[in-house]
């Protein structure tokens, strides 16, 4: 089974815990990094060593809004 590389962009902790259980309960990821604001996103974004495979993005950042 392929494992993923997945950035998590979101700045309720309680809603990156629950992201992140249920990816490790469907064994779908060996590596997950969150970020808790835009601008801590495209840090790592911008960051050449870091490769996703998959990025889930909350919509309604403090630092950014919408699409």
């Amino acid at each position: 089974m392929k494992r993923y590389n997945i950035l998590i962009i979101e700045d309720n902790p309680g809603d990156v815990v629950l992201i992140e259980d249920f990816l490790e309960e469907t064994s779908l990821a060996n590596n997950i990094t969150s970020a808790k604001d835009f601008y801590s996103a495209k840090s790592l974004l911008l960051q050449a060593k870091n490769n996703y495979d998959i990025i889930f993005l909350d919509l309604s950042l403090p630092d950014k809004k919408g699409l």
